[in-house]
């Protein structure tokens, strides 16, 4: 049995709108391929947000609503 922890794939995901979040986040799922560690889904509802985690360096894959509003 391994002492590490299995690496986690971190997933941003942005939109202003809550629906829209969940509907990428189920769509992704826990591991989307076999071949990929689990994910971890971050969800931000603002700009902010999303430049304080992407400036972290911790985050993975980002998927961004093109139609989020003010940015």
């Amino acid at each position: 049995m391994s002492t590490e922890r299995e690496r986690v794939l971190k997933v941003l995901v942005y939109s202003d709108d809550a629906g829209t979040r969940e509907q990428v986040r189920l769509a992704i799922g826990r591991r989307p391929a076999p071949d990929l560690p689990p994910v971890e889904v971050v969800e931000c509802a603002t700009q902010p947000a999303v430049i304080k985690h992407l400036d972290s360096g911790d985050i993975d894959v980002a998927v961004l609503d093109g139609e989020a509003t003010p940015a």
